[in-house]
């Protein structure tokens, strides 16, 4: 009988059982480091509890191990374009002025109820608070267009054609700015 193969078994295998546990250990608490990825912040939460509202910058961050904390990352840096009045065709990626830009156009009744016409806005916004931005709100790019919607409908409601189409665009968008960032300031949606 040659003992040598028992006693080797013996030690891998007594081997093998810490080298696993110990593993598993450093596994477990290498899930406490959180890389942030530069164009998002991470949100941590602990027993589902939000530890900090404003989030965690880009970079390396460190929390509680799996299951105790877990962290949500958001698009924070982001720069957002909501269109309003049209749906574009994912085909063209530039907006020409004198060229079809759109798969679908909306018509908005102006003046008295007699005319319609089709406007196409883009807002352009980025996050500026990411608390209220993320968790105030349950879709907070469908209440930005909401708004936006909102501003344009007044704007062009009161309006007849010929007062709409011979306006300054810049005072018209200058306009559309204010009342949708009043809007949004009033409900304290987080964006600029």
């Amino acid at each position: 009988i040659d003992l040598s193969a028992l006693e080797t078994a013996a030690y891998i295998g007594a081997v093998f059982e810490k080298l696993l546990i110990s593993s598993v250990i450093i596994f477990w608490l290498l899930t406490s480091i959180v890389i942030v990825p530069p164009e998002k912040k991470a949100v941590i939460s602990r027993f589902g509890q939000v530890t900090e509202k404003n989030g965690h910058a880009p970079g390396f961050c460190l929390k509680l191990p799996w299951p105790f904390e877990k962290v949500s990352f958001y698009d924070a840096y982001i720069i957002k374009t909501c269109n309003v009045g049209f749906i574009p065709d994912p085909e063209k990626k530039d907006i020409i002025w004198t060229k079809a830009h759109a798969a679908e156009n909306f018509n908005l009744v102006i003046g008295n109820g007699t005319e319609i016409i089709s406007a196409d806005v883009q807002v352009i916004y980025r996050i500026s608070g990411f608390h209220p931005f993320f968790f105030s709100w349950q879709n907070p790019d469908e209440a930005v267009s909401a708004f936006a919607y909102r501003a344009l409908l007044n704007e062009t409601s009161s309006a007849t054609f010929d007062e709409i189409m011979v306006r300054d665009r810049t005072s018209f968008s200058g306009a559309l700015k204010s009342l949708i960032q009043s809007d949004l300031d009033r409900f304290s949606c987080g964006v600029e």
